[in-house]
């Protein structure tokens, strides 16, 4: 596989859109800078499902803060989170626990009455030479879809860009469910996704 960076997909995404290519995403050109402007949210919302390339595991730190009502403990979540697969008590990952997921002193964080709490998550994985091709691909097209205004002042094009992205996402998100066991859902938690695109 030929390595990958993110000005390679940036830059695939601008000929996409008749764009002409940048050096990096801060060489001050004007595709560079809508490039910077949306390829991090972009990122972020298109990892928010439980990827197979981007799955971690922790052990969660309980915080001195305590939930106002409702629950005995607060735990912070990974800096790298980004979305919540599935949680529980206990190190062999069996079983389920009742969880919110909300804001405590400005963090974002899982409350809960375990006092013991392990994750498994989705990571903002940023290394496109991680990720799988289809997502590659998908995400490529999305990017090109968030630049065709800004880049090509074409809102048909923004568009159809999109929508080409979206189909592709789909069948990497189908794609990704085939390589695991489904998990099971937690019970009363909270659906953990910024995903845009389901």
């Amino acid at each position: 596989m030929a390595a990958r960076s993110k000005e390679k997909l940036a830059n695939r995404s601008l000929r996409l859109v008749g764009g002409s290519r940048i050096s990096s995403f801060t060489d001050g050109s004007s595709n560079a800078n809508a490039v910077n402007d949306v390829y991090d949210g972009l990122l972020e919302s298109a990892l928010a499902f439980p990827w197979g390339f981007a799955k971690a595991r922790k052990k969660l730190a309980q915080m001195y803060s305590v939930p106002a009502f409702g629950f005995d403990y607060a735990y912070s979540l990974p800096s790298d989170w980004i979305f919540t697969v599935s949680v529980h008590d206990n190190d062999s990952g069996t079983g389920t626990i009742t969880y919110k997921e909300e804001q405590v002193d400005d963090k974002h964080v899982l409350v809960t009455n375990c006092d013991t709490v392990y994750i498994r998550y989705t990571k903002l994985e940023t290394d496109p030479n991680k990720w799988t091709a289809s997502f590659y691909d998908a995400v490529t097209y999305l990017l090109a879809g968030e630049l065709a205004v800004p880049v090509a002042s074409s809102e048909s094009l923004e568009t159809r860009r999109t929508q080409q992205g979206k189909r592709r996402m789909q069948k990497a998100q189908s794609r990704s469910a085939q390589g695991s066991t489904p998990e099971p859902r937690n019970r009363g938690s909270w659906a953990g996704s910024r995903n845009r695109w389901r």
